[in-house]
C-alpha cells in the first residue's frame, strides 16, 4: 500500500523520511542506522540543520539484497565484501535459490526428527516391564537367500527400503528361473548405527533349494548367500509401525540383559506378511543370543592368608531361574555327590535348559544353626518353566554381585578350600556378607571333573 502511494512522487520528491522508508522495507529504524554505520546503506541525504535523515526509493533494491544475503546466512561483513562485487540479478537468484533448497532440506530432516521424538515419547508413555513382553526363544533353521544391500537414511526408513529391495529382488529372480518362498528379512550386519548412512541387507528365501542355486546370468544385483542356522533365537512380534517396532527392539534388549543372555549375530526383521499388505502388516524381530557369562569381572584381588593364597574375583549374577533336586542335611555320608550322580543321570528331564552352567546353591534355613544341617540344591539354569520333572523343584535366584574363589582340582578336595575359605581367608578380607551360611557352586565351561587343572567357583553373595 505504501509503495502504491508512493509510485506517483517524481524522483525529486520520492525522499522519504526515516521512519517511513523503515516501514516501506519492513526492517527498524534501529536496523537502518545500524548498516549505515557499516557503511551498507547510507542514506540518500541528511539534513544539516535537523539531522534527519532520508532515502530514495531506487536504495530499496540494495536494501532487499542486504537483506536476502544475511537470511542466506553470511555475516554482514561478508555481505559488504558481496555487495562491492556487484552481483548480477542472475548470480543473486542462483544463490538464492541454493540457499532455498538448503533450508528446504533442513525443514524435512527437522520434520523427521519431530516424527522421532513422537515415537520416543510414545514409547515412554507406554514403557511397561519387560517382564510382560511376550518373547518367544527358538532355534531358526538354515536357509538359501537372494539378498541385496541398501543404505537406510535412518531407522524410521528401513522398511521402507527394505520393501522396495523386496520388490526389485523378485524382478530379478524371474529370470534366473529361481522361486522365493513367502519368507523374506531384513539383516542389520553393522554392528552401530551411523547417521545418516545404515547399512541392511534384504533377504528372501528361496524355495526348497537343497543346495546352493546356480544363478544362470552372471553379475546379478543380487548375491545367493547362506543365512545360518541358529540354535537359539529371541523373538517378538509387533504391528509394522515406528512406534511398535522400536518397542519390541527395547523390550528384547532388556529381556536379554535380565536373562542373563547376549546378542551374537546380526539382528533379523522377518516379515510375516506381504510387502503390500500394508494394513495388516506384521514383523517379527530376532536376535540371535548365547548365554553371557555368568559373571562380569570388576577387579582380581590376590588375598594372603598364613597357609594358602587365593585368586578372588568380584562377579554379578543376573536373575537366574534354576530347576534341581534338593538336599537337606550335613552331608556326613556323601549324600551331596551322590545326589548330583542322580541328577546328572535325570538332566535330561528339564525343559528349557541354558547350556554349560550347573549350580549347587547352599543355604542354612531360618532359625537353625549350622550343626541342624542345611539345605543344597544341585540345578540347571532354564529360560522357561512348564514342566517340572518329578523330585525336582524351581529355584528363583535374585541378581547379586558374588565374591567368586575358585578350586582348582579335584572334588575330593573341596572340603579343605571350604575350610581355607571361610576359616582363613573371608575372616580376613572385610567383605561384608549378604547371609551367614549362603553360597553357590559354580560350574561352567572351566570344570571337567577328569581334568588335574578343572575349577570351579565358590559364590558367596555380598552385600
Amino acid at each position: 500500500m505504501l509503495l502504491k502511494a508512493f509510485s506517483n512522487l517524481t524522483r525529486d520528491d520520492a525522499m522519504l523520511k526515516i521512519g517511513d522508508f523503515s516501514k516501506l522495507a519492513r526492517v527498524t529504524v534501529k536496523t537502518l542506522h545500524h548498516y549505515e554505520q557499516m557503511g551498507l546503506l547510507l542514506p540518500a541525504w541528511i539534513d544539516g540543520y535537523s539531522g534527519y535523515r532520508y532515502y530514495a526509493l531506487d536504495q530499496l533494491p540494495r536494501l532487499n539484497r542486504i537483506l536476502a544475503l544475511k537470511d542466506m546466512g553470511f555475516t554482514l561483513e561478508e555481505v559488504a565484501v558481496l555487495l562491492n562485487q556487484e552481483l548480477s540479478l542472475e548470480e543473486m537468484r542462483a544463490m538464492l535459490a541454493q540457499k532455498q533448497a538448503e533450508l528446504e532440506l533442513r525443514l524435512r530432516a527437522e520434520q523427521r526428527r519431530l516424527e522421532r521424538v513422537a515415537l520416543r515419547l510414545q514409547q515412554i508413555e507406554k514403557d511397561e516391564s519387560a517382564d510382560n513382553a511376550d518373547v518367544l526363544v527358538k532355534p531358526a533353521e538354515a536357509h538359501w537367500v537372494a539378498a541385496a544391500a541398501g543404505i537406510a537414511p535412518s531407522l524410521d526408513q528401513v522398511q521402507g527400503v527394505s520393501r522396495q529391495t523386496y520388490r526389485r529382488i523378485l524382478e530379478w529372480l524371474a529370470p534366473a528361473r529361481l522361486q522365493a518362498s513367502a519368507d523374506w528379512f531384513t539383516l542389520h550386519d553393522n554392528p552401530e548405527y551411523l547417521e545418516g548412512v545404515l547399512p541392511i541387507q534384504t533377504a528372501v528365501v528361496l524355495r526348497d533349494p537343497a543346495r546352493p542355486p546356480v544363478v544362470a546370468a552372471p553379475r546379478q544385483p543380487f548375491a545367493i548367500r547362506e543365512l545360518p542356522a541358529v540354535e537359539e533365537l529371541a523373538s517378538l512380534a509387533a504391528p509394522l509401525h515406528a512406534a511398535d517396532i522400536y518397542r519390541a527392539y527395547s523390550d528384547l534388549y532388556a529381556w536379554v540383559e535380565q536373562n542373563g543372555y547376549k546378542v551374537s549375530g546380526p539382528v533379523r526383521e522377518r516379515y510375516l506378511t506381504d510387502a503390500d499388505e500394508a494394513q495388516s502388516a506384521m514383523i517379527e524381530v530376532q536376535f540371535p543370543i548365547t548365554r553371557r557369562r555368568p559373571w562380569m569381572i570388576f577387579q582380581n584381588v590376590w588375598m594372603d592368608t598364613k597357609e594358602n593364597k587365593m585368586d578372588l574375583k568380584f562377579v554379578q549374577l543376573p536373575a537366574m531361574r534354576l530347576v534341581g533336586m534338593k538336599y537337606f542335611g550335613k552331608n556326613e555320608n556323601g549324600e551331596i555327590p551322590q545326589m548330583w550322580t542322580k541328577f546328572n543321570l535325570r538332566s535330561s528331564e528339564i525343559e528349557h535348559t541354558l547350556p554349560g552352567d550347573a549350580y549347587g546353591v547352599c543355604r542354612m534355613e531360618p532359625g537353625m544353626a549350622a550343626e541342624d544341617g542345611f539345605t543344597y540344591y544341585a540345578a540347571l539354569p532354564v529360560s522357561a518353566v512348564e514342566q517340572i520333572p518329578e523330585g525336582m523343584e524351581v529355584i528363583e535366584m535374585p541378581s547379586l554381585k558374588c565374591a567368586a574363589f575358585p578350586h582348582v582340582g579335584a572334588l575330593e578336595s573341596l572340603g579343605k578350600t571350604y575350610e581355607t575359605l571361610y576359616g582363613q581367608v573371608l575372616p580376613q578380607s572385610g567383605l561384608e556378607i549378604l547371609e551367614e551360611g549362603f553360597d553357590m557352586e559354580y560350574y561352567g565351561s572351566e570344570f571337567d571333573p577328569a581334568h588335574a587343572d578343572s575349577i570351579m567357583y565358590i559364590y558367596v553373595p555380598l552385600k
